[in-house]
């Protein structure tokens, strides 16, 4: 099961408009509600870089430019880690090990989020191609 997260701020104009109505005699006052947050599951179609947080271990890859069974990423044990693979190809990729599988559409971004929670090394790959991507060393 794959748990990617993600958190969309709902425009702060939006918000505005919605709890604050316009009335006689308001004074012309303003109050700001705090943005909503979501969180949603699977291929990112926004293409905007996302910041990682805390003591996650950031891993981007783009498949057939800087892919290759010979890349291996550290990650320590217990360590939160965001893979994000992008292809100009229908990819449909796995995360051997950690049972995550997930697919994407041709130039949108798929994102893994996961807890190292198993030392080893362990190959991410293309079920489309049959190539591995890279190798992720937990220890």
């Amino acid at each position: 099961m794959r748990t990617t997260r993600r958190i969309l701020i709902v425009p702060a104009i939006l918000v505005l408009l919605v709890s604050c109505g316009s009335s006689k005699g308001s004074g012309g006052a303003t109050t700001t509600a705090p943005a909503a947050a979501t969180t949603t599951v699977g291929p990112d179609t926004s293409g905007d870089e996302k910041p990682v947080s805390g003591d996650a271990a950031e891993i981007v890859v783009k498949v057939g430019k800087d892919d290759s069974p010979d890349r291996v990423e550290q990650v320590k044990l217990g360590q939160t880690v965001e893979l994000r693979l992008l292809s100009d190809d229908d990819e449909d990729y796995t995360v051997e090990g950690y049972n995550l599988e997930g697919k994407a559409a041709a130039g949108v971004e798929y994102d893994f989020e996961f807890t190292a929670n198993k030392a080893g090394q362990f190959k991410v790959s293309s079920n489309t191609s049959g190539n591995v991507l890279l190798v992720i060393k937990v220890a």
